[in-house]
């Protein structure tokens, strides 16, 4: 059996959406929100809906009474309104499809309204035809060609016309956010107990606690996961795949340091940790125990093998690199944007001299953005920064 209707998609393809607004209602380039009224009962009780939302708003309908023939009936407008939730008695009363109780003491826009439709003959006031005839105060003449009647016979067929212009806009607000939508790998490397696994849990989760971060075991393998939500960036969003590489574990981090990104191309970022020491110390603690020199000379060594993966012509490169000096609690009270803590700030910054000058020797060599934090995932400071970071370096401007 041949179905004579056109499918939704042919609707979608050759309908813009700005063709289904109508006299009254808010309509903007870009709509944020999207209403229409589901029903009316018998005893003059309205339903709003709004688009992409479960709730429900019940109004009642005071002096006026509706046309019985769009009394329970689905859609009995035909139309959406943009942006603003629409006076539902106006718009019934602009379209004939119900009468002032007292017209006398009713409100002068109402008034306008009715006689707005009784001029023009619409709905209930179109004593001729004795069908529902939609307002166009603006059309000089009224046009009709075959295409323009099979896309109204289909929107009829799809539920009605605030039917079809919700699922086109559900459409066009799909693809719209999958045009500005990006997967974006952020991979952190570090040696050993540099606080890798503490950051990738507190950049992908703002809310963890520092109880739940301290009973996060060490693994010995690489931790994937991606972003529940996408994280808005200006006009575009960002799903992050957060990749958390083993430390002392180089064949795991070359790994993925070397794996192919087809669909991402280059734009990765990597997220180099350095830390003082591998111990769980306090602010409290000496100085030697916060200050390892092994190990600060350690990470200097380790830094050979990404930096090496860096340059070489096969790998591709990340769009940023951004060094966290990690455990930033143990050396200052304060958060690092603080001018209380300019003091620890400049003693990390003296102790990993070597590693960021190194770095950012490679990055210049290869033209990679590079950028240094200074961040404490106990406490939650400069985590976010990341995320502007990601944003500037992907989305300029």
């Amino acid at each position: 059996m041949r179905i004579k209707t056109p499918p939704l998609l042919l609707i979608a393809l050759l309908t813009p959406l700005s063709a289904l607004g109508q006299p009254g209602s808010d309509q903007s380039q870009n709509p944020t929100r999207v209403y229409w009224v589901q029903s009316i009962t018998t005893d003059g009780e309205a339903t709003l809906r709004e688009f992409q939302e479960t709730n429900k708003k019940s109004i009642m309908l005071k002096d006026v009474a509706v046309w019985e023939e769009r009394v329970d009936t689905q859609d009995p407008l035909g139309i959406v309104f943009w942006n603003t939730q629409p006076d539902i008695t106006r718009e019934l009363l602009l379209r004939g499809l119900a009468k002032l109780e007292d017209e006398t003491n009713a409100p002068l826009e109402y008034q306008e309204a009715q006689i707005d439709a009784k001029g023009a003959g619409r709905g209930q006031w179109d004593s001729e035809r004795g069908k529902t005839q939609e307002p166009n105060p603006s059309a000089e003449t009224n046009t009709s060609t075959p295409l323009m009647d099979t896309l109204k016979n289909a929107a009829t067929w799809w539920g009605g016309g605030s039917a079809t212009a919700i699922t086109l806009y559900g459409i066009w607000k799909f693809f719209i956010g999958l045009s500005r939508r990006r997967r974006v790998p952020l991979l952190f490397l570090g040696a050993s107990s540099a606080g890798k696994t503490w950051l990738w849990a507190r950049i992908r989760d703002a809310d963890i606690t520092s109880d739940e971060l301290k009973r996060i075991d060490k693994t010995d393998v690489t931790m994937r996961e991606v972003a529940s939500r996408p994280l808005p960036m200006g006009r575009y969003e960002i799903k992050p795949l957060y990749i958390d590489t083993p430390g002392g574990q180089p064949s795991w981090q070359a790994a993925e340091l070397t794996r192919k990104r087809r669909f991402w191309g280059q734009k990765s970022v990597w997220i180099l940790l350095l830390s003082t020491t591998r111990k769980a110390v306090t602010r409290d603690s000496s100085e030697e125990e916060k200050i390892d020199r092994d190990y600060i000379n350690e990470q200097l060594g380790y830094l050979h093998l990404p930096l090496g993966l860096l340059g070489a012509p096969r790998v591709q490169r990340p769009k940023l690199i951004v060094i966290a000096v990690s455990k930033f609690d143990i050396f200052s009270s304060q958060d690092p944007s603080r001018d209380a803590s300019k003091e620890a700030k400049e003693k990390l910054q003296e102790l990993f001299s070597p590693h960021i000058r190194r770095i950012n020797g490679e990055c210049n060599n290869v033209s990679v953005e590079c950028k240094v934090e200074f961040c404490s995932a106990l406490e939650g400071w400069n985590t976010e920064v990341v995320n502007r970071h990601i944003s500037k370096v992907l989305f300029p401007g």
